[in-house]
């Protein structure tokens, strides 16, 4: 949703590593194939689609949020990471949610959902607090 935007992957000594990418807009081969295998990934969950069809916003946000260069939705989101469990990935934190087209607990339950569907019950899948610290990742 900005020109510059940049996805980060950390590699410890450990061998494990973590990665956080957000205002994707998109998932595409490239972005699974550098964020698989890692232990730990924050990724965008911003919207929930039809609570932005439905909301306040203007017709062109809407369309731009849900745009190749917009916000990834909560269903592309639990695609990319059903994707990256099959890689290995055990841990996730849902990211950048919108406070006016998302709500915590429907992406938390959307994204469980489709990892069980996949047989992915051992993920662990956290959100990322609005106004206050997150978790604290070991790793």
């Amino acid at each position: 949703d900005s020109s510059d935007c940049f996805g980060y992957r950390f590699y410890f000594s450990s061998g494990k590593s973590i990665a956080i990418a957000t205002d994707l807009g998109r998932i595409d081969d490239n972005l699974i194939k550098t964020l698989s295998g890692c232990h730990f990934v924050g990724i965008e969950a911003n919207y929930d689609h039809n609570m932005l069809m439905d909301g306040s916003y203007p017709q062109y946000l809407k369309q731009r949020i849900a745009s190749r260069v917009g916000h990834l939705s909560n269903k592309d989101c639990a695609q990319m990471i059903v994707s990256l469990a099959e890689s290995g990935t055990t841990e996730f934190m849902l990211m950048h949610l919108s406070k006016e087209n998302n709500d915590e607990s429907l992406a938390q339950t959307e994204i469980l959902s489709k990892l069980e569907d996949h047989s992915f019950t051992d993920c662990m899948v956290h959100v990322a607090p609005r106004n206050e610290p997150s978790i604290v990742v070991e790793i």
